[in-house]
């Protein structure tokens, strides 16, 4: 068995229980903006009495996968747009700009597909000795 999480190589990250304790903190993931509380991770949902404690926690492997997780969860491709949060991007997703976008890169892949397939069939057509 692989140290390292074989679905994903290029995060590095040490495969020993890490990435779903890391899902399970995520999956009741909410912004928590309105709120400002000194010493409290976003991320991970907690809260530290100093910032000893709180920048302790930010440094640990914990706080780190957490936090590539919901940079990744929050970044639309399409648009290349990176959001502060995973509910930003759920926003996102359902936003006119986006389905227009979407929309455009359907209609693209179906005309780049069917030139392939017309350009395909005229090959085939094509018998060369």
């Amino acid at each position: 068995s692989s140290k390292y999480n074989n679905n994903n190589q290029s995060d590095n990250i040490p495969y020993n229980g890490l990435q779903d304790a890391v899902r399970e903190v995520l999956s009741g993931y909410s912004t928590r903006s309105d709120v400002k509380l000194p010493f409290y991770c976003r991320v991970c949902s907690k809260q530290y009495p100093d910032a000893e404690q709180f920048f302790g926690h930010k440094s640990t492997d914990f706080h780190k996968a957490a936090a590539r997780a919901v940079q990744k969860a929050s970044y639309c491709k399409l648009c290349r747009k990176q959001f502060t949060s995973p509910v930003q991007m759920k926003e996102h997703l359902f936003s006119r700009p986006h389905r227009d976008r979407m929309d455009r890169a359907k209609a693209k892949q179906r005309t780049a597909a069917s030139t392939l397939r017309t350009r395909t069939q005229r090959d085939e057509k094509r018998q060369w000795c």
